[in-house]
């Protein structure tokens, strides 16, 4: 049998079989990435999996070591909870196995959508691309909620274009429990749905939306007698970092240049827009392409006014929630015939495949925790499982495995309000406490460098009855050989801050 033959044979099979076909591909490259060694580059992937681990500990009582748990939403870290709970570890690499799976629901999920709504053609070409985007296989293995929020709004999408009011109502309750972009671009979308007038998919996505913020504002006034308290909380949190990481890029290195890659990184087929053909897509009545396009709208004028107000550094990551819904958009449109007919399905696929030497980029980005995650390996090498430590990194406690009870953050210790706080009472509470050790590493989260500048220097030194001696200090990597992988290490480690761990000793 000539090559072509099997080749028709073969394509026949995928068209056949698209959402089996999709799982296995989106399975066989998740697993790859991480058996090559891909790791989480997100200091709050380590924070989750500490806040799901202490949630489970205390009895499924929503927590935090440092009362994140009044900021930020509770389901992704139940989720984590679960993982947890059910496989009975709390590495990290359990979540991002159990991630990952989710990451394949998504692939697969997009495919059906897309099957029963064009065909088994689009399908499959829909799953190949869905199976290869280069951040959803980032965000499949991640311990972040985006890919968790991701799932979540394919699911209400779903849920509207089945009709399924419980599905509606599920997704959207647990979608706003998840990310607060996503109470928005559900909302922008249910403006969609009143125009045309899906009444009830409107209803049970408002329904949905309303129990998840009473929930989330029920908590909140129980842990501070304030309603809207984690509203203000989640706005002080997101000025306080801004602030920190404020840049001088110029207008049109930060506004134009950054985000338009940040774009092509998280959604390469965006060249195929190069080559637009006029068709005429207008519809009177409801319609899954301009739903999409709505949600998609609503994702991308969010990142805009983010990019101006929010984040400093534009990255893929704020678009990972609308990438599979914009993929799978794409797809209705190219095959409605919305490009040039050049835009093949050999062309797309080849865009998508070329676009994996991207991941280069998150690869090497894990290097920036390195100094964190040098202090926690330190930890475990010198300190016992009955030393105090005071600590407000996340990915050092995660990193360190060494119990959580021994970890006290500034908040626990009092020094959250660093203008009302003495010397004199940081020393006494220091002391009342029994810390003998602290973890120090600049950052907006991180209280301990700014009550004490001397920190910085890494000389031992004397506060009110407390010597602080330096036993551990880490500095970003420099290349030591000219290499490829040398020079990526440094390159993506230099932005890094120096780590460092002290030892206090009591008059």
């Amino acid at each position: 049998m000539k090559s072509t033959e099997l080749t028709s044979l073969w394509l026949k099979e995928l068209e056949a079989r698209p959402v089996f076909m999709a799982v296995v591909a989106a399975i066989l490259i998740r697993a790859l990435a991480l058996i090559i060694g891909f790791q989480d580059y997100w200091g709050d992937s380590y924070h989750n999996i500490i806040m799901s681990n202490l949630t489970l500990d205390n009895g499924w009582v929503y927590s935090d070591f440092k009362d994140r748990h009044l900021t930020w939403l509770p389901a992704f870290r139940y989720w984590g909870s679960l993982v947890i709970w059910i496989t009975g570890s709390a590495k990290l690499i359990t979540l991002n196995i159990a991630n990952s799976f989710l990451g394949v629901v998504i692939v697969g999920l997009g495919t059906w959508l897309v099957r029963t709504v064009v065909g088994n053609k689009t399908a499959i070409v829909a799953g190949i691309l869905l199976a290869l985007m280069p951040y959803l296989i980032v965000f499949s293995y991640m311990n972040m909620a985006e890919g968790f929020g991701a799932l979540l709004i394919l699911y209400w999408v779903i849920g509207v274009e089945k009709k399924l009011k419980s599905v509606i109502f599920l997704a959207a309750l647990l979608a706003t429990l998840t990310r607060y972009e996503l109470v928005l671009y559900i909302t922008m979308a249910a403006g969609y749905l009143i125009i045309v007038s899906r009444k009830q998919a409107v209803l049970y996505t408002l329904l949905g939306i309303i129990a998840g913020l009473s929930i989330w504002s029920w908590w909140s006034y129980l842990n501070t007698g304030d309603l809207l308290n984690w509203l203000w909380m989640r706005i002080e949190s997101t000025t306080l970092s801004t602030g920190f990481y404020a840049e001088d890029a110029g207008f049109f290195q930060r506004f134009v240049l950054l985000p338009f890659f940040a774009m092509l990184q998280a959604f390469p087929l965006i060249v195929a827009f190069i080559w637009l053909k006029k068709v005429d897509l207008r519809t009177k009545e409801y319609s899954l392409t301009y739903f999409l396009a709505t949600l998609i709208l609503s994702g991308l004028l969010f990142f805009a006014y983010a990019q101006t107000s929010v984040i400093v550094y534009p990255d893929p990551r704020y678009l990972v929630m609308i990438l599979p819904l914009t993929v799978i958009w794409f797809c209705l449109i190219w095959s409605r015939g919305f490009f040039r007919p050049f835009i093949t399905t050999r062309f797309l696929i080849m865009v998508t495949t070329l676009s994996l030497l991207q991941l280069v980029i998150p690869y090497y980005r894990q290097f920036s925790l390195q100094p964190r995650i040098e202090m926690g390996e330190w930890m475990n090498e010198h300190l016992t499982d009955t030393a105090i430590v005071w600590s407000d990194n996340a990915v050092t406690i995660a990193q360190s495995d060494l119990p959580l009870t021994i970890f006290k953050s500034s908040t626990q210790l009092g020094f959250s309000n660093m203008d009302q706080i003495e010397d004199i009472i940081i020393a006494d509470r220091l002391r009342e406490s029994k810390v003998e050790y602290l973890t120090v590493y600049p950052a907006p989260y991180s209280t301990s460098h700014q009550l004490f500048l001397e920190l910085l220097d890494n000389v031992t030194f004397e506060k009110n009855g407390v010597t602080f001696v330096p036993v551990f200090k880490y500095a970003p990597y420099r290349m030591q050989k000219a290499s490829a992988h040398e020079y990526l290490r440094s390159k993506f480690e230099s932005g890094a801050q120096p780590a460092s761990i002290w030892k206090l000793y009591y008059e």
